[in-house]
């Protein structure tokens, strides 16, 4: 499936999570959306169909094909000819509206690469800025910390850290995480904290940080589809909620509220 018609078919998608995501959001569970949106994601960045009987593909696919297949073959039929084409004939008017077609052919592809390399950059030098910012961070070293990390473990490794460098709790990281608090949150109260370890630590366990390196390839390889940075904005939103409704499943009434003022 090439570019365009992946582009058009995760578009469809995305309108349809969006749709589901506004008529069943007080009625499904929160972790239900990362799932759609990693569906979503899926079909954006593997060129390969699986065709089930009673999937949206399968009936969308008439749709996608029908306002992409026509514009393709027409530009590919006239950028073969145009090669091929003796430019000694006579027919001017023809030979430059080949050569224009085949300008705009390979300007579109100029556009796109200079697109995905720009936003390629962007957050690969984003990655590396935080990596040097992580780095000067130190080890948290409250004993009851580290008590509530050993009696959270994981099978990746991961570190709590905190920093001045840093206005907001976050986690960093894949294979060995990292949940990096601002210094200041320290001097809060131990329910406080526990309620944003708590919360960072779901984070890790759902490899939420592979699913938004994922939108960020996304962005990088659709660039030019502006559903797709919608998708993007709601898919971290819903994260943020999933990690939430799974803090407060076992939490009473005033716990519950106690984890709202925190947030």
């Amino acid at each position: 499936m090439r570019l365009f018609s992946m582009s058009v078919m995760g578009g469809i998608m995305i309108i349809i999570v969006i749709m589901i995501r506004a008529i069943f959001a007080k009625r499904l569970p929160r972790r239900i959306f990362p799932v759609l949106w990693a569906v979503v994601l899926i079909r954006l960045l593997i060129p390969y169909n699986i065709e089930l009987k009673w999937s949206i593909y399968t009936y969308a696919r008439p749709f996608v094909e029908e306002i992409t297949k026509d514009t393709w073959k027409d530009q590919q039929n006239t950028i073969d000819s145009g090669l091929e084409q003796d430019f000694s004939e006579k027919d001017n008017f023809g030979k430059i509206k080949r050569l224009e077609t085949i300008n705009i052919y390979y300007a579109g592809h100029i556009v796109f690469w200079a697109g995905f390399i720009s936003f390629s950059m962007y957050f690969i030098v984003s990655y590396f800025l935080c990596i040097k910012r992580f780095q000067r961070s130190d080890p948290v070293v409250e004993l009851w910390i580290q008590q509530w990390r050993k009696k959270h473990p994981l099978k990746r490794n991961f570190q709590i850290r905190c920093s001045d460098q840093v206005k907001v709790p976050l986690t960093f990281g894949i294979v060995s995480p990292v949940i990096l608090l601002p210094k200041e949150i320290l001097k809060c109260e131990k329910q406080e904290i526990t309620f944003i370890l708590q919360h960072e630590y779901i984070h890790i366990r759902r490899w939420d940080g592979l699913l938004k390196l994922l939108l960020a390839a996304s962005i990088c390889v659709h660039w030019f589809n502006p559903f797709v940075w919608i998708m993007q904005r709601l898919c971290e939103k819903d994260l943020e909620y999933a990690c939430d409704e799974k803090v407060v499943e076992n939490l009473d009434k005033k716990e519950k509220k106690a984890y709202a003022l925190t947030l």
